[in-house]
């Protein structure tokens, strides 16, 4: 499941790498204080996302002492605050953020089911409270979403996995303005798959990625249907997609991983309106260490892939930033360079084509929110 894959990254630990090669004109600095943690333990942060420079929202979960229980911080301009959020029942776990206004925004995740598995989670921000709205699961095995998409008060997309009998199945919610519905997912049977990510430019058009049997997966949805895209793959090995932005209908980014058996190096996709084709990214750590992307944000005029990069001594923060020609590694800093250390960037958000905001986590016990401003 991805958040348990995710958590062990942020615990285990293991990278940093502060040089970089020659970048454009940007800098990704720590703002101010790093964000308040809601609690004594593990702080976990999974997404971020904004409509300007005063209103962005970061979610993940904390260690209560007990079950864990949702954590939203919210950045109104001059510092993060932790906002009150509801739970349910048992473990709650938030994965995904997309804000559409500053009155209206959508969180996703998970919580501990009374008599079943784990249910699917969605939370409503009406421009006051964070409340809990009615989404549906399926079956009595594992149910939880790691994304979520939106373009309007009356179109967004949730997706993420289920458990169903012998494998995992994609899951995707839609939202009419009305109700959370399970949607119609291309799904061969015989194949574990998983979706992660996903983005919307209209009702009409919108991807969600992941990871199929260790192979890219991608999904389109035209306005009727969603379909499997052919997406191509580094080798033989795995490969895997972690998130996916669209700056356009004809320009979307999708990032993630690929082990060549040795190491793991980042993995940058392009659709270009015709297909989609690897693009050549940094990857700057040294064998046997392992460089992997988490998060994308693309803009009319660039984008941005946030992750972390490795060596023997443990994690650090890492930036790419698209030029227009190709993909550059962005200075970026550790805020704690303590060995072993963990500087991990899980999400990135971008407010304007100059301006954005990689969040995660840095130190190893207990963990703490990490957000970095790039502009």
């Amino acid at each position: 499941m991805l958040r348990i894959v995710l958590a062990s990254f942020l615990v285990a630990g293991s990278i940093v790498v502060a040089g970089s090669a020659t970048a454009p004109a940007a800098v990704c600095g720590s703002w101010g204080a790093q964000p308040p943690q809601a609690g004594t333990g593990d702080d976990l942060i999974f997404a971020v996302d904004g409509t300007s420079s005063c209103d962005v929202w970061m979610v993940g979960n904390y260690d209560s002492g007990g079950p864990d229980r949702t954590l939203i911080e919210h950045w109104g301009g001059t510092g993060w605050k932790v906002q009150p959020s509801p739970n349910a029942h048992g473990r709650n776990f938030l994965n995904g953020v997309a804000a559409v206004s500053p009155g209206l925004a959508w969180v996703v995740g998970s919580h501990d089911g009374t008599t079943t598995d784990s249910r699917t989670l969605i939370e409503r921000w009406n421009g006051k409270t964070w409340r809990i709205q009615t989404s549906p699961s399926i079956g009595t095995g594992f149910n939880g979403l790691f994304a979520v998409g939106a373009t309007s008060a009356t179109n967004a997309w949730a997706v993420g996995e289920r458990y169903a009998t012998t494998s995992y199945r994609a899951l995707i919610l839609h939202w009419n303005g009305r109700a959370w519905k399970v949607q119609q997912v291309p799904d061969p049977s015989g194949q574990d798959f998983e979706l992660r990510g996903v983005t919307a430019t209209s009702a009409t058009n919108a991807w969600a990625v992941g990871i199929a049997n260790d192979a890219t997966l991608i999904l389109h949805w035209n306005g009727k249907a969603w379909k499997r895209q052919p997406s191509p793959n580094v080798g033989s090995l795995m490969n895997e997609l972690w998130a996916v932005s669209a700056a356009s209908a004809k320009s979307v980014w999708a990032v993630g991983d690929v082990y060549d058996g040795t190491r793991t190096h980042t993995l940058v996709l392009h659709w270009n309106g015709t297909a989609w084709k690897v693009q050549a990214s940094p990857s700057p750590s040294a064998d046997p260490y392992s460089d992997v992307l988490y998060g994308v944000a693309a803009t009319g005029a660039g984008a941005w892939a946030v992750g972390d990069a490795s060596d023997s001594h443990g994690t650090s923060t890492l930036i790419l930033r698209w030029t227009g020609t190709t993909w550059v590694r962005q200075p970026t800093p550790n805020v704690d360079l303590t060995v072993p250390y963990n500087n991990t960037l899980i999400a990135v958000a971008a407010i304007s084509s100059s301006s954005a905001w990689a969040v995660g986590t840095y130190s190893g016990s207990p963990l703490r929110p990490l957000a970095l401003h790039c502009c």
